[in-house]
């Protein structure tokens, strides 16, 4: 799909705890424009410019990006064969197809390879092709705290709303006399321009 839109929700589980941290967040693309939004720490790419926003650090890093051309493939329409041809030739990896409610497909892959997830699970809508619910199953070993981390997608679209403010550069950064700054919505954000960095 070469323009969407989604909202996803990451969570990190512990065995013991529940629930040890939630965060939010959107994705956009469409054409040169790429847009990530989690919990409030943003990348954004549109027209050769890139701008990443650190939210705890109150930081702004500028840099100018080669934009290259390619088209999305996508070789099956058919969601398990994609899945097959993603995971049927990793060393290491077995797979089966799960029990999933009525129009959906559930793929568990077990992982021997891997030193941190043991196992994941995917959940798609097979008829609209969209990714659902991805989970990583941690090791024990690799990780006492964290045992499982779900990732919900929702609110998917092909057609995104591009003209919102939060999506052009400006919004962010603005140039006066060759200097970049903040705009008033950052103003205690230190800025950092990258192009002129040598």
């Amino acid at each position: 799909m070469k323009n969407y839109s989604m909202d996803f929700t990451v969570d990190y589980f512990s065995a013991g705890q529940g629930t040890l941290m939630h965060q939010q967040g959107k994705v956009v693309r469409a054409g040169e424009l790429h847009y990530v939004n989690l919990s409030g720490n943003i990348t954004l790419m549109n027209n050769g410019e890139c701008v990443a926003v650190n939210e705890s650090a109150h930081l702004l890093v500028y840099n100018k990006i080669g934009v290259e051309k390619n088209e999305d493939v996508i070789a099956s329409t058919d969601v398990m064969a994609l899945i097959d041809s993603l995971w049927a030739k990793q060393e290491g990896l077995t797979y089966k197809y799960l029990e999933a409610a009525k129009g959906k497909r559930k793929v568990y892959i077990e992982d021997k390879g891997n030193v941190y997830y043991s196992a994941y699970s995917i959940t798609m809508d097979a008829s609209k092709f969209n990714l659902l619910e991805l989970v990583y199953y941690v090791r024990p070993e690799a990780n006492e705290e964290v045992n499982k981390i779900i990732i919900i997608y929702s609110n998917e679209t092909a057609k995104p709303k591009t003209g919102l403010p939060q999506y052009k550069i400006s919004y962010y950064v603005t140039r006066t006399s060759g200097t970049l700054h903040p705009t008033e919505l950052f103003k205690n954000y230190e800025c950092i321009d990258q192009t002129k960095i040598h």
